[in-house]
């Protein structure tokens, strides 16, 4: 997959969470979890049912990894 082309698509900007992985050095630190890229090194908060802020890991799942394949 070609990570720079799909995040050139999505017209990735510098408040996007998924600029800092436009730099090789962070996108390396990209781990599988249960069939996803997930980098914990880009957080991402969401508001939890009790209101609370939850930090989560950036993460990119199969099916979404399925949608942005090349195929033959």
């Amino acid at each position: 997959m070609d990570f720079k082309k799909i995040f050139r698509d999505w017209n990735v900007l510098e408040h996007d969470f998924e600029y800092m992985l436009l730099d090789e050095s962070e996108f390396r630190k990209v781990k599988l979890r249960n069939y996803t890229l997930s980098w914990s090194n880009v957080q991402i908060k969401i508001s939890g049912e009790d209101g609370e802020t939850i930090s989560l890991p950036y993460e990119i799942g199969a099916d979404i990894l399925y949608e942005l394949s090349d195929t033959i």
